[in-house]
């Protein structure tokens, strides 16, 4: 099931209602309830900041020609330089790069 916010909302309202449902409502019921809840909310709040942290990673999968093989490792330069050196490869792949871009559109 992908969620959405709308259906996240949903949820928590209904959760939440549940202490003024019809018939007797065990306080421990209650109390799960709202503990639930605040869990959907608080999973959806790191599923956002997560998918802000992806963003340039999957921006820059895009500069990456299909071409390039998942095991690339790209050059950094250094702070003041316009030339990457040998040996400053970074420690990601373009292959984690695209796997953000596809992570990114799969959560949709």
């Amino acid at each position: 099931m992908t969620t959405t916010p709308a259906l996240n909302d949903d949820l928590v309202r209904r959760l939440r209602s549940i202490g003024g449902m019809a018939g007797p409502v065990d306080e421990d019921d209650n109390q799960a309830a709202h503990d639930a809840a605040d869990c959907i909310i608080s999973q959806a709040n790191e599923i956002e900041a997560l998918r802000s942290a992806l963003e340039p990673f999957a921006a820059e999968a895009n500069q990456w020609d299909d071409s390039v093989p998942d095991n690339h490792r790209s050059l950094c330069t250094e702070p003041g330089s316009d030339k990457a050196l040998f040996g400053s490869e970074t420690v990601f792949t373009l292959g984690d790069l695209r796997r953000a871009r596809t992570a990114l559109k799969g959560a949709s």
